[in-house]
């Protein structure tokens, strides 16, 4: 029951960062709220306090990134000026371009891994509160993403015209998704070694979305690069070694009482969207406006993840001895091959929808008995 509780504060942490395209009334079953003062002031503050470690959140990721593109924007400057200069040669300055990309890429991740640990604490002390409080709450949507058209006019929420525009053929979207991640044996998804519901993963991103036809807005192709985070929690409270060449799940010699895989990993997708939404027409004028996401959508594609050259094998395990908990970071070479091949698919509709994919090529590249990493989960694209 407490790690249901956990994902569905989960998506609402989601919800959170997406209220700048949104305003949210907040209801008690059966009733209105249309006052603060008809919350509790302790469920009001913690509200108001979740929202903004939510938001800070998204806001240091983003900055992050944007930070270490401008440096990384820099220092490639730097490099072939010097080119330019004959004071290096292109081989030297590719050298140091593929130095300064994958340390950039690093401290990304490492940020975005700091970022991950304190949104799990946020959603944990919200869940406390919440077992706490028992006050039961509702999320509404009171306004619309997109304007709607009458009489050839375009109005928003305050009945004020606002002017129709279209899409760009190309433009940035930002997605998140949240959900389980397991293992399939031989292809097999059922009496995984896994337990299902607690082994998750994260996966946060920057894509590009392209309209393919010029006069229609159905087809469309997203690809982008993203930073996934994986967390496999055995049955038994087991850990990972390697005997014999193989990666393998043995009891620890001390009583474990939590145990996790942590996989990092950079993904390269790309998808097909099929989107349904109709483009909105100016009555007076005839012209179409391309819109997007404003109906149901559906995609299919491909992916590759590579793992980072410092994340051979992590494992994170707890344990208790003479009334002491003990926690321990093991790192070593688990075996993983490092880059790997998957499909997924996804159906949303609107900025929402639930996402799945699949690794073609196994977890561990040495085991007679192939493993295959898959996922499912809630996703929103901004």
């Amino acid at each position: 029951m407490r790690n249901k509780i956990k994902y569905t504060i989960a998506c609402l942490a989601l919800l959170g960062i997406t209220t700048g395209y949104a305003q949210i009334r907040i209801e008690r079953e059966g009733q209105t709220i249309e006052e603060k003062e008809k919350l509790s002031k302790a469920t009001d503050q913690s509200l108001k306090k979740f929202d903004y470690k939510v938001s800070r959140i998204a806001v240091d990721i983003q900055n992050a990134t944007v930070k270490e593109k401008e440096q990384l924007r820099i220092r490639v400057d730097s490099i072939n000026n010097l080119i330019d200069a004959n004071s290096m040669t292109e081989a030297e300055g590719q050298v140091l371009k593929n130095k300064f990309a994958q340390e950039a890429s690093t401290r990304i991740e490492s940020e975005a891994t700091r970022m991950q640990d304190s949104l799990t604490q946020a959603i944990q002390n919200q869940v406390n509160y919440a077992m706490k409080s028992g006050e039961y709450l509702k999320v509404a949507d009171t306004t619309k993403r997109v304007a709607t058209i009458l009489l050839g006019k375009s109005f928003d929420s305050q009945g004020k015209e606002v002017k129709l525009t279209s899409e760009k053929r190309t433009s940035l979207r930002f997605g998140f998704i949240y959900g389980i991640s397991n293992v399939a044996t031989e292809g097999a998804f059922a009496n995984s070694e896994m337990r299902y519901i607690p082994s998750n993963f994260v996966q946060g991103g920057i894509f590009l979305k392209t309209r393919l036809m010029k006069n229609d807005n159905a087809w469309y192709l997203r690809y982008g690069i993203g930073w996934q985070f994986s967390n496999l929690k055995s049955t038994g409270h087991r850990y990972f070694t390697v005997e014999n060449g193989e990666t393998i799940l043995v009891h620890h010699e001390k009583n474990l009482t939590k145990s996790r895989l942590y996989v990092r990993s950079v993904q390269f997708p790309a998808f097909l969207e099929f989107d349904l939404s109709k483009p909105k027409v100016d009555e007076k004028t005839g012209k179409k406006y391309f819109i997007s996401e404003d109906s149901w959508r559906f995609g299919i594609g491909g992916f590759v993840n590579i793992i980072a050259k410092d994340s051979k094998g992590h494992q994170i395990y707890r344990y208790q001895e003479d009334g002491i908990q003990y926690r321990v970071n093991e790192k070593g070479d688990l075996g993983f091959n490092k880059v790997r091949y998957g499909v997924g698919a996804f159906v949303a509709y609107g900025s929402w929808g639930i996402h799945f994919q699949y690794e073609l090529t196994p977890l561990f590249k040495n085991n007679s008995v192939k493993q295959n990493m898959w996922s499912l989960g809630i996703r929103t694209d901004i």
